[in-house]
């Protein structure tokens, strides 16, 4: 098969996938304690409704929602899913792909 993200979905079970997934994440929120999730995301409690089809305070509603602190998980010892690596480097690319679209609205 390719090795693509959509290879990797139809070999390994949704379940399994984030239980490795959730695993790297609290293992890189648990290395960066001073991660912006963690200081900044998870303890929001306004955001400006600047995004005018958005509903009132969704954001926030959102963060809500969806903000979690995942569990380490140490019976993992080998991740299938991805790489360590490759974690990090969706972080990093993610990161960068903020900050570029935050410094072309003037954000930052």
């Amino acid at each position: 098969m390719d090795e693509t993200w959509d290879s990797v979905k139809s070999l390994i079970p949704k379940k399994d996938r984030m239980r490795e997934i959730y695993a790297m994440e609290a293992e890189y929120l648990n290395d960066h304690p001073n991660s912006g999730y963690l200081t900044e995301i998870l303890p929001l409690k306004s955001f400006p409704d600047y995004i005018d089809y958005l509903p009132q305070g969704c954001i926030v509603r959102k963060i809500g929602v969806m903000g979690y602190l995942p569990e380490p998980d140490k019976s993992i010892n080998k991740f299938i899913t991805m790489s360590k690596d490759e974690y990090a480097n969706f972080v990093e690319d993610t990161i960068q792909l903020v900050v570029q679209q935050f410094a072309e609205k003037n954000l930052m």
